[in-house]
């Protein structure tokens, strides 16, 4: 019992809660990183890394062709540190993972209440792909982080009704987009759940719909017209977006053809089967346990080709799949995906303020489904997840105390 009444304060008293979760967050993260090598583990980093430099230098971008908000991230961290510094990139990138277990928490206790966004915050803290996220390197925890803090404000429109809400969400999901291309879809998705699922007024909802879709032309502006003049040609933000783009031929999926957009999009015309067989497996693909290509390139040796080039990317990756890593997977986003069904499913009241989650996180699946579902993919919208499932958990938990007459003490309280 005593621990029960501990965590009572702890939860109901918000600021301590924030700084307790907080540090326990940085502290793993933090923990994680010294563990790993002072190199590099995937070879995108490396582009990253040389286009920062580049920036300190007073070069620009360069030729660098990739979203820019990663490598600008990098830059700043490296000016700040005096120098090149992977350990101080790391614990600044484990700085941003314990912010977005903060930001986990406002979201959830926004949409279930102040307990569902503690439990929410707990998940978040101890996830064991959050924590990975620091030492990765990559566009993925910046991209999470600010498409979370955009659904926020969204999830905040349908309380207030503030313009100025409705501006700071499609300001913070494009720049998401400025590190996750794909990510420019959640705006789309936030629109929708505005015009269907919520009941302001019909001037009101067209108001804050347009105002976000407005903000979906920044990144194609800011970066699309960078790559025009310093190209000569025109390039919507990555330089491959269209080559990555798949065909979709009548015997099977090409995903290397320089093929137009256009062609691309009647090879999906002229033969529906594939890409009908080829979406449906990739949709999958984005909620499966354990993906098939797991954080890793498709050669084991990879990693060893890249570091004999270049000594700044380790030999191998130990992030690579195994059975440890893919039990790890199965256990805990499995747990997240049940609970977040249930968290759905047991919504009440709050189902239609928390329909904006839902939206978005298909939206994701939806635009990855074109191309291929993997588990990195995914991770944009696992913060969303974790909400659902802390509902789930809350409601399984308060459901056990009831059953037993013994409520679970800090779950059975008022929110």
């Amino acid at each position: 019992m005593m621990i029960f009444n501990y965590l009572h304060t702890i939860v109901h008293n918000q600021r301590k809660f924030l700084l307790l979760i907080f540090g326990l967050s940085l502290a793993l993260r933090v923990i994680f990183v010294l563990s790993l090598e002072d190199k590099f583990y995937f070879s995108d980093s490396l582009a990253y890394e040389d286009c920062a430099v580049s920036i300190l230098e007073g070069q620009g971008f360069g030729d660098f062709k990739r979203a820019p908000l990663y490598p600008l991230w990098m830059a700043l961290v490296y000016f700040l540190a005096g120098g090149k510094s992977l350990l101080v990139l790391r614990i600044m990138d484990s700085v941003m993972g314990a912010l977005l277990v903060l930001v986990i928490y406002f979201l959830g206790k926004e949409i279930y209440g102040r307990i569902a966004g503690a439990i929410a915050a707990l998940i978040a803290s101890l996830y064991p792909m959050f924590i990975f996220l620091a030492g990765l390197q990559y566009p993925t925890l910046l991209g999470t982080l600010m498409v979370t803090i955009g659904v926020y404000f969204a999830v905040l429109v349908f309380r207030k009704n503030q313009i100025y809400l409705s501006s700071l969400a499609g300001l913070f999901i494009s720049i998401a987009a400025l590190a996750i291309v794909p990510l420019g879809i959640v705006i789309i998705a936030a629109v929708f759940w505005l015009l269907f699922n919520t009941n302001l007024k019909f001037k009101h909802k067209i108001a804050h719909s347009c105002l976000m879709l407005a903000f979906i032309i920044l990144p194609l502006i800011t970066w699309t017209t960078r790559n025009y003049v310093h190209h000569g040609k025109f390039i919507p933000v990555r330089e491959d977006a269209v080559r990555k783009m798949l065909m979709f031929e009548e015997n099977r999926v090409n995903k290397r053809s320089m093929a137009g957009v256009q062609e691309k999009f009647m090879s999906m015309y002229k033969n529906p089967g594939t890409f009908s067989r080829h979406f449906k497996e990739n949709f999958v693909n984005f909620f499966r346990l354990t993906p098939s290509l797991y954080l890793k390139s498709a050669d084991p040796n990879y990693n060893a080709a890249i570091h004999e080039e270049d000594k700044r990317i380790t030999k191998t990756n130990k992030f690579s799949q195994s059975q440890l890593s893919s039990l790890i997977s199965a256990v805990t986003f499995g747990a997240i995906l049940g609970l977040a069904i249930l968290g759905l499913l047991c919504s009440g009241k709050d189902l239609r303020k928390s329909l904006l989650l839902l939206t978005a996180i298909l939206a994701l699946a939806i635009t990855y489904s074109f191309y291929y579902g993997k588990i990195r993919y995914r991770i944009p919208v696992e913060p969303l997840m974790i909400v659902y499932a802390a509902n789930g958990l809350k409601i399984a938990l308060t459901y056990i105390g009831d059953r037993f007459k013994r409520r679970p003490y800090p779950f059975a309280m008022e929110n």
